[in-house]
């Protein structure tokens, strides 16, 4: 039985943006190409399993990166054409306080400050057959040189005067025992969605009203008094009642008895 590999989830733009497809020889392919050709070759030299940037069949897909983010041993982050989504799940990971490996592209010549204080490795976009061996090898040194110099930790952690094992300590969130946590989110969707609807339907409704001429009659406006009638009371409290001789519909001639 062979022993059980530690995981490095890789970290990475999946497409490539539009201004640098002309830059890049495989053009929409190229972070494909880096994927396969660089970056699982030198994880799996430096011993660990890699976990690419995709969730296969029903799994969903922001759960399962927020799922690696916690518990892969190290996580290999590549920063080329500065992605946010790739410096969102970098964020979350450092929050965690655990170890990343960075990397980016020769074409990425700007870093942010927070980032290019660290120490990240440059490769060849161009990943030719003369020279793929070598930037393998690289990677390979990159990334066991970073584990074994984090100890478990994240550098940025040491560089902003962080420290573990206190109370602001980011952890992942632990659901209470006996609790269903996917009902407790759906439970908080649908709230946010009802406020969402409530708030939208009344802006709608003064919007509706703003732009009606005056009528000639006093008292509300037989349209705006027969729009909110139809609304949740709860969104404006209760509808003030038609007058008596109000009429409304197609064929009534003038709005007043």
């Amino acid at each position: 039985m062979s022993e059980q590999k530690e995981e490095c989830f890789i970290i990475m733009p999946i497409t490539t943006p539009e201004p640098m497809i002309e830059k890049y020889r495989d053009r929409e392919e190229h972070f494909k190409h880096v994927l396969e050709c660089l970056f699982i070759p030198a994880i799996e030299k430096a011993g660990y399993k890699p976990i690419p940037p995709k969730a296969e069949g029903s799994d969903l897909i922001q759960a399962e990166i927020i799922k690696n983010l916690e518990t892969a041993a190290i996580v290999l982050c590549d920063i080329s054409c500065l992605n946010p989504n790739v410096f969102f799940e970098l964020g979350i990971r450092t929050s965690l306080n655990k170890p990343v490996c960075i990397v980016k592209d020769e074409l990425t010549r700007t870093v942010p400050f927070d980032t290019g204080i660290l120490n990240h490795k440059e490769y060849n976009s161009t990943l030719g057959s003369w020279h793929i061996k070598e930037e393998i090898n690289k990677l390979t040194d990159h990334l066991t040189v970073s584990m074994e110099r984090s100890k478990g930790e994240n550098t940025l952690w040491k560089y902003f005067g962080m420290k573990t094992g206190m109370d602001f300590n980011a952890k992942p969130y632990e659901v209470a025992e006996g609790s269903d946590s996917k009902l407790d989110y759906l439970t908080m969707q649908i709230e946010t969605l009802q406020e969402i609807v409530k708030d939208v339907a009344k802006k709608d409704a003064q919007s509706y009203n703003s732009l009606r001429p005056v009528p000639w009659t006093t008292g509300p406006a037989p349209w705006t008094t027969d729009l909110l009638k139809h609304l949740p009371e709860a969104t404006f409290g209760a509808s003030p009642p038609l007058a008596e001789d109000t009429l409304i519909g197609p064929g009534t001639g003038d709005m007043t008895g």
